[in-house]
């Protein structure tokens, strides 16, 4: 049986990750249609995590797992620590007696509950009482709606979580309502500040982007940028120097570092370290997210149309936040590096075989595994390789962050 399983960061008001909503599916589908699908669902969700474990899924934080009424009867939940697991109860639950007392069990031993896209009925105050997290969907609410349903439940030990929010301007009026985490793609967008010049920084680890995006890779040119920054030089004698490496001699300049390094793995190095610069004002998770995405993008490659172009689509997934990044455009920002054209038209237009990989990617993280499926066929990759490279893709992410 496959299975298809992706994750989407919660922040909280301070922008740091507190969880990942987990989303799996047992085969290309979108939703839960019948019982036996429920049940279905279960076995995979309780096979995959415990040979996958839920640790590399959510990096040890907390888990928000969907649980329909079948899942909730069958105590699927006791089955995860309580400490790592938020149960969210479905919308389309019904609030009956033997739910209620499943929930509450469930409170008694330690587990969080969450209320998912809510809408406040009377039915529901028994499960409101046991509830530790209200999710709200800003995309179907009304923003009085959203305001007043703090203000309705104020008094109340629950936290608030704003669930599909897209611009900062939410973001920054839900946290000003009093909400208390946030889940969407806001942070995926850019706010584009054009009054303002890109720091100097930020404009040296653009010039060396552009240098080892290059076919053939000056050492010398790469070397003098590097030694302008304390912190590049700092990562790449001591990864010149490790273990990995295993050389018998000392390496004692960035030139030499580079050559060890060779080209490929310069490039690769030197994106990330660069990368890693260029969000040190910026949520940790838009980092993260690029690295999984270039990882992911490289690993589906290996089986696709794209196969012979392995280190393009690392850079397609590296380079797909660096309009949030830099505060940007893409068009700004792509402008002054050194791309294929067809890496540079997929990210400007998510158009073309690169741009079809990206939508791809796009689409697996927000769990659209239909279009994960129409993607996948036009790249020329079997669906069912997804999740077994998505979790390679999240395991190095986290060893190289």
């Amino acid at each position: 049986m496959s299975i298809f399983i992706a994750r989407q960061p919660i922040f909280d008001a301070s922008m740091n990750v507190h969880g990942y909503e987990l989303l799996f599916r047992s085969g290309m589908v979108n939703s839960f249609t019948a019982s036996d699908g429920d049940l279905a669902s279960s076995h995979v969700m309780i096979n995959s995590f415990c040979i996958l474990g839920l640790d590399k899924l959510t990096d040890g934080r907390k888990a928000f797992i969907n649980f329909t009424e079948n899942l909730l009867k069958a105590d699927v939940a006791t089955l995860f620590p309580n400490e790592s697991l938020v149960v969210e109860v479905l919308e389309h639950v019904n609030p009956e007696k033997d739910i209620v007392e499943r929930c509450r069990e469930l409170k008694n031993n330690g587990y969080r509950l969450a209320l998912d896209d809510f809408v406040l009925r009377e039915d529901y105050l028994p499960l409101i009482e046991l509830a530790d997290i209200i999710k709200v969907d800003f995309l179907s609410t009304a923003p009085a709606e959203r305001k007043d349903l703090i203000q309705q439940l104020k008094g109340r030990k629950i936290q608030f979580l704003a669930e599909k929010v897209e611009t900062h301007e939410e973001f920054a009026q839900a946290r000003e309502w009093g909400y208390s985490y946030f889940q969407g793609y806001f942070f995926s967008k850019p706010v584009v500040l054009s009054s303002k010049d890109i720091p100097s920084l930020k404009l040296t680890y653009l010039q060396l982007i552009e240098k080892v995006s290059r076919e053939d890779v000056d050492f010398d040119e790469v070397a003098e940028i590097v030694v302008r920054d304390v912190s590049l030089s700092y990562k790449l004698l001591k990864l010149a120097n490790s273990a990995a490496f295993g050389l018998r001699y000392k390496v004692e300049s960035v030139r030499q570092a580079l050559v060890v390094l060779g080209t490929k793995e310069l490039k690769k190095l030197v994106s990330l370290m660069i990368l890693s610069g260029l969000g040190d004002d910026k949520p940790d998770e838009i980092v993260r997210t690029s690295l999984v995405r270039a990882k992911f993008a490289e690993l589906l490659s290996e089986e696709s149309l794209l196969k012979a172009r392995k280190e393009e689509c690392f850079l397609l997934g590296l380079f797909s936040m660096l309009d949030v990044l830099m505060n940007r455009t893409m068009e700004e920002v792509l402008s002054g590096i050194s791309l294929s054209e067809d890496v540079r038209y997929g990210l400007l237009t998510k158009d073309g075989i690169f741009g079809w990989l990206y939508q791809l990617m796009l689409s697996y993280e927000r769990g659209d595994w239909m279009l994960c499926n129409t993607y996948a066929s036009i790249v020329g990759l079997n669906a069912n390789k997804l999740t077994d490279s998505y979790i390679k893709a999240l395991e190095w992410a986290k060893a190289v962050a």
